[in-house]
């Protein structure tokens, strides 16, 4: 991934959270916007969320596709670019897959899942624990 792609999605990511809890005060505090992928050619910019169960997911993913235009322009107006790229809103599973290879690490090497991870289901991410 080329340098610039790197900062512009840094930037995204920075300027959208911001514009989302700014707009949305209640909603917005549901979610994070975790990171951001630009293609290189700029011309595509995969927004990854994280919420805390699949039903807050579906509505906060409805909530981001609803408004993709509008803050598309709001963005390209705050951040200079030829050619603003389109925002595509994905979950982010990163972070719980992480923490379910860890506890399956922990399982194998005899120890206790760590408590944090022990039970996906009790913190609502029984959705992407598997």
């Amino acid at each position: 991934m080329a340098n610039r792609s790197l900062r512009l999605g840094e930037v995204l990511r920075r300027e959208l959270s911001t514009l989302l809890h700014a707009r949305h005060s209640a909603e917005a505090a549901l979610f994070t916007i975790t990171r951001v992928r630009v293609d290189d050619d700029l011309g595509q910019a995969n927004v990854f969320f994280l919420a805390p169960d699949a039903a807050q997911m579906a509505s906060c993913r409805l909530l981001l596709e609803k408004s993709m235009g509008k803050y598309r322009r709001i963005l390209a107006r705050r951040i200079a670019l030829r050619r603003f790229p389109r925002l595509v809103f994905h979950p982010d599973n990163a972070l719980v897959a992480e923490l379910r290879v860890q506890t399956l690490l922990d399982e194998l090497q005899g120890q206790q899942p760590a408590p944090a991870v022990a039970d996906c289901s009790a913190k609502g991410l029984s959705h992407v624990c598997g």
